[in-house]
Parts: C-alpha cells; sequence; structure tokens
C-alpha cells in the first residue's frame, strides 16, 4: 500500500495499492555500462577492455563454458 500526501494540504492523504510480478535470476551480469554489453568500434590489432561482474545469486553454484575456439584474446580475470 502507497500511502501519498497532496502538497499544500498536508490533511488530503490518497492510498494507492500496487500490484507487480518479479522475478530472480540466478546469475546476473553487473557493472556493465547502461546496463549492456556494448563493445562498440574496434580497431585490428589492439586490444579493448569490458570489466564487469558475474555475479551468483542462487544457493548452487554455477558453471560456465565459453566457447571461444581457439582465441586467445577472449580473457576472465574472476575475482
Amino acid at each position: 500500500m502507497l500511502t501519498f500526501s497532496t502538497l499544500g494540504n498536508p490533511y488530503e492523504q490518497h492510498k494507492v495499492q500496487i500490484t507487480g510480478e518479479g522475478y530472480s535470476e540466478s546469475v546476473t551480469f553487473e557493472g556493465l555500462p547502461q546496463d549492456e554489453l556494448a563493445i562498440g568500434d574496434c580497431i585490428v590489432g589492439k586490444s579493448k577492455t569490458m570489466t564487469f561482474q558475474l555475479a551468483n545469486n542462487g544457493d548452487k553454484a554455477v558453471r560456465f563454458h565459453w566457447n571461444v575456439g581457439d582465441k586467445e584474446e577472449f580473457r576472465l580475470f574472476p575475482s
């Protein structure tokens, strides 16, 4: 229940009941600029760094497999 007052009239109060639906994800990406992984333009032969975290919000361990083929440029540094 949300209760709010009218500006300039502290005696008038309104009550609004809000109903919604939520969800929870087991693993979330955190620290992404603008909440998305947008690498943008890249220059051939130059490295580009993006920093973000993976957070396990569940109660079980999560394993990841990154299919990067024979590329060594894709690196993860877990903390």
